[in-house]
């Protein structure tokens, strides 16, 4: 008999809002890099990188932001910000 476990309910993740437009063009036209490559660069999964800047996912972690902005070479962080009425 196979015993279940319960997972805890999944919370809303509060954190920067981004947006992944103005990351898509920063990787694409500024860096010329692959989905795969920036994904690489940043330490994350190139599915989860596209569904940022498909605007699936508008919030990430401050931790993973500051990788994407590292891997981008953005000195000024305010371009891959969403405007606050997107961030909702």
């Amino acid at each position: 008999m196979t015993r279940r476990t319960t997972l805890p309910p999944l919370r809303r993740v509060r954190g920067i809002a981004v947006d992944g437009n103005a990351i898509r063009h920063q990787r694409m036209f500024v860096r010329c890099l692959s989905g795969v490559a920036l994904a690489r660069e940043a330490g994350i999964y190139s599915q989860y990188l596209s569904m940022i800047e498909c605007g699936r996912v508008k919030r990430i972690g401050p931790e993973i932001f500051a990788r994407i902005r590292d891997a981008l070479h953005v000195e000024d962080q305010t371009i891959l910000l969403a405007k606050t009425e997107d961030a909702e």
